[in-house]
C-alpha cells in the first residue's frame, strides 16, 4: 500500500503537467439554463441571505453564480472548492436517500433490485458535462457489481481499472484537470482502506500539497483539518440540500434556509481558525513531507531516528544548493514595524496584509530572514 500512495502522486503530477488547462482560473460566473435561472431567482427572492441561496444552487447544480469576495475566500482558505463541482462527495451522501433501496438489494441479492441501483448510478450520462458525477456514477456500479456477484478484486485495483477504461473511452478528454483531482484524491482514498484512519488523513494532506505546488497555491494546515471536518457535515447535509432546491416553493422559508445558513455559518466560524497554523508554500516542503512520509513507513525505528537527524541538519542549513545568499534590498517605503494590532491578517506570496490599530491598510514583509518591514497607508 506504501507504494500505492507514491505511484498515484508521480501518476497524478503526469496527469496536471500533460493537462490542456492545469492552471485555468476558478470561474465564480457561470450561465444557468432557463429552468434553474428561475429557481436560483426564486430562492434569493424567499432567503433571508442571498448567500444563502447562492451557496444552496451551486453545491447542487455546480454553478457559481452570485458570491461576494468573502465567500469566495472562506472556501479557498478551508480547501472546500471541490464542494462546488458535483462529485463523489456528492454522489455519495445523494445515496443516502436511496438506503433503503441498498439495504433491500444486500440482504435480498434481488437482482431486478441491482438493476435499477446501477441504472440510477449511471443516469449522469445522459446529463451535459458533470464529467465527475459520470466516472462516479460508473466506479460505483462497478463496486455493486462486484458485492452482488462477489468479485475476486480488492478495491484499489478495481478503483484503477475503471479510470483506466475512462481515461481511455470516457471523460478525460472532456475535462483533463477534473479527472486529474478525481483519481489523485479517490486513488489516496481506496490506497488507505486497510490502514489506520491517520493514514487517510495524511494521504489526504499529501495530495493537497501536491496541488498547492502545481497550481502555485498555499496549503494552510487548519485550514486542511476544518475543511475535512466540514466535509463531513456536508455529506451528512448534502441530501436536505438536495431536496430543499428542488422543493423550496413548497416548504417554510425558515425551514427550508436552516439547513444553508447552519453551514454557512460554520463556515465562517472555521475561517477564525485557518491562520492560527502553519501555511504550507508549494516549495521544498512537499519534498520534504514526501520523503519524511514513506522514511517513517518503511524504516525501523532506530533508522527513524537518524532519519529525523539528518533531515533536521538539511533543513536548517540555508540555501539547499550551498549557493551565495541574496540580500534583498529593503525599500524606502517599508518601515520598522510599528503597528501594535493586526487585525483581518491574510497571509499572500508577497508577506502578510493587515489592518493595524490606526484601521490603516498594511502590509508585512520578511527581508533577508530575519528584517521584518511594513508599509501602512490609509
Amino acid at each position: 500500500m506504501k507504494l500505492q500512495v507514491f505511484a498515484l502522486l508521480l501518476l497524478s503530477t503526469g496527469l496536471f503537467l500533460t493537462a490542456d488547462t492545469p492552471y485555468r482560473s476558478f470561474s465564480f460566473h457561470q450561465s444557468l439554463n432557463p429552468a434553474l435561472e428561475s429557481r436560483y431567482y426564486l430562492l434569493r427572492y424567499h432567503f433571508q441571505e442571498p448567500q444563502n441561496a447562492s451557496l444552496l444552487t451551486s453545491y447542487v447544480t455546480g454553478v457559481k453564480r452570485g458570491f461576494n469576495h468573502h465567500t469566495r475566500r472562506v472556501h479557498k482558505e478551508l480547501h472546500l472548492l471541490h464542494l462546488f463541482t458535483p462529485s463523489g462527495i456528492h454522489f455519495q451522501a445523494l445515496f443516502l436517500l436511496l438506503y433503503p433501496l441498498v439495504w433491500y438489494q444486500k440482504r435480498t441479492k434481488n437482482a431486478w433490485a441491482l438493476l435499477g441501483l446501477i441504472a440510477l448510478c449511471l443516469s449522469p450520462l445522459s446529463l451535459d458535462g458533470y464529467e465527475s458525477l459520470k466516472r462516479i456514477g460508473l466506479l460505483k456500479a462497478a463496486f455493486l457489481m462486484r458485492s452482488h456477484y462477489k468479485i475476486p478484486i480488492s478495491p484499489f485495483v478495481l478503483f484503477l481499472l475503471i479510470f483506466a477504461l475512462d481515461y481511455i473511452f470516457g471523460t478525460y478528454q472532456d475535462s483533463p484537470l477534473s479527472f486529474t483531482y478525481s483519481f489523485l484524491f479517490l486513488g489516496l482514498i481506496f490506497s488507505s482502506l486497510d490502514r489506520p484512519k491517520i493514514f487517510f488523513i495524511l494521504n489526504l494532506f499529501l495530495g493537497q500539497i501536491l496541488v498547492g505546488l502545481l497550481t502555485q497555491t498555499p496549503v494552510y494546515l487548519f485550514g486542511f483539518i476544518a475543511g475535512l471536518i466540514l466535509t463531513s457535515l456536508f455529506t451528512v447535509l448534502f441530501p436536505s440540500f438536495f431536496l430543499i432546491f428542488w422543493l423550496s416553493p413548497y416548504l417554510p422559508v425558515s425551514f427550508a434556509e436552516a439547513p444553508i445558513n447552519l453551514y454557512r455559518e460554520g463556515l465562517i466560524f472555521a475561517e477564525k481558525f485557518v491562520f492560527w497554523g502553519p501555511v504550507f508554500t508549494p516549495c521544498l516542503m512537499l519534498a520534504f513531507c514526501l520523503i519524511g512520509y514513506f522514511a517513517f513507513l518503511n524504516l525501523e525505528k532506530p533508522k527513524r531516528l537518524r532519519f529525523v537527524f539528518l533531515a533536521l541538519i538539511v533543513l536548517t542549513t540555508s540555501p539547499l544548493e550551498n549557493q551565495a545568499k541574496r540580500q534583498k534590498t529593503i525599500p524606502a517605503e517599508f518601515q520598522k514595524v510599528q503597528s501594535k494590532e493586526f487585525k483581518q491578517a491574510k497571509y499572500s506570496r508577497y508577506g502578510i496584509r493587515f489592518r493595524n490599530e490606526k484601521n490603516q491598510r498594511c502590509r508585512l514583509q520578511l527581508y533577508n530572514g530575519n528584517a521584518w518591514r511594513e508599509y501602512c497607508r490609509s
